[in-house]
């Protein structure tokens, strides 16, 4: 039996070996692909509700039907060599060709100087266009590839049970407003001090 669903979305049911019949098609390979090539995290809740399905379906689809789990992650993986190397390309500047319209005048004139013909075309050329490096970009890419080396916030190791000397000690601020005190102690600055 073809349920409402079915005759909606127009999806023809896959018959197996008993029980309610697949919704599954070879053709949601395809779609799942192009998904990632969108930027579609494709995690199993995005997949399952742009096919209208539960969760559990995706994972039944993805156990039973290696060529959709496969469509899966070669998107994903597709998606992200796509991204990465456009970011690289940013972080260090490229060169690319701009195909540009401009529009031609050309004027032809008599002999006595007055205007004979006026005529106008579009002309397509290629321009070489430079976009620089951009540090955003390099930044970026530098965090997620090195971050151990070029993290904004490092972090700092700290080792305990180990004997650090009172003057090797980082001072608070209430021992600073001590010491300065102290040091100004042996000024009087009242008036009627004689």
């Amino acid at each position: 039996m073809i349920s409402d669903h079915d005759r909606v979305t127009g999806l023809e049911p896959v018959w197996d070996q008993g029980g309610r019949p697949s919704l599954y098609d070879p053709s949601f390979c395809t779609l799942v692909r192009r998904l990632a090539l969108l930027g579609m995290p494709c995690t199993t809740q995005d997949v399952a509700l742009f096919f209208g399905v539960a969760r559990s379906t995706i994972y039944l689809w993805k156990s039973q039907f290696p060529e959709f789990s496969d469509a899966i992650e070669a998107g994903r993986l597709r998606a992200d060599c796509l991204v990465a190397e456009r970011m690289f390309e940013r972080a260090i500047g490229f060169e690319y060709i701009e195909q540009q319209a401009l529009k031609v005048k050309r004027v032809e004139y008599y002999e006595n100087g007055k205007k004979a013909l006026e005529t106008e075309e579009i002309k397509v050329i290629e321009v070489l266009r430079v976009l620089p490096p951009d540090t955003a970009a390099g930044k970026y890419w530098l965090n997620n590839r090195h971050p151990d080396l070029w993290t904004e916030k490092p972090v700092v190791a700290v080792v305990q049970d180990q004997y650090v000397p009172p003057e090797d000690r980082p001072r608070t601020l209430a021992e600073i407003d001590a010491e300065r005190k102290s040091d100004w102690s042996h000024f009087d600055l009242r008036a009627d001090k004689d």
